[in-house]
């Protein structure tokens, strides 16, 4: 795992990573009953959404989650059925970052490729008080 970055130092175009990992059919079982997801019998693939929690837990593992901070919303593309056993690499590209009003905002683009290219792709938006804004409303409590 790479070292974890600053949420409040990223800018636009750094790139988060690479993060990889594996997923098996024991993952993906133990992802099923955790989700209380239908299986749908044994289909040989792996849950798509399972790819996407994937990415989401490489952010996190990403960076320094600061207090107040506040998933917003996600998006995914999954692209093709991917088996067990399949090796990943995650990569996370900060798309956008900006601050207003006391509060930081920030999307990663988030792609999931193994050996044959591309099999996910996302958007993650977050956003946190800046850390003076923290201070400025514990000061007015």
């Amino acid at each position: 795992m790479s070292e974890k970055r600053d949420f409040f130092a990223l800018e636009r175009g750094d790139v988060l990573g690479p993060h990889d990992a594996r997923l098996d059919a024991v993952d993906a079982h133990t992802y099923l009953d955790a989700t209380a997801a239908e299986a749908g019998g044994d289909t040989g693939w792996l849950p798509p959404l399972q790819l996407g929690a994937l990415l989401v837990e490489k952010l996190i593992d990403a960076i320094e989650i600061p207090p107040g901070l506040v998933h917003t919303g996600q998006s995914f593309e999954f692209l093709r059925p991917v088996p067990p056993g399949t090796d990943f690499t995650a990569a996370l590209r900060v798309a956008q970052v900006s601050e207003r009003r006391g509060i930081r905002l920030g999307t990663v683009e988030l792609e999931l490729r193994d050996a044959d290219g591309p099999c996910a792709r996302g958007r993650a938006s977050v956003l946190a008080p800046l850390p003076d804004a923290r201070s400025d409303a514990g000061a007015r409590s």
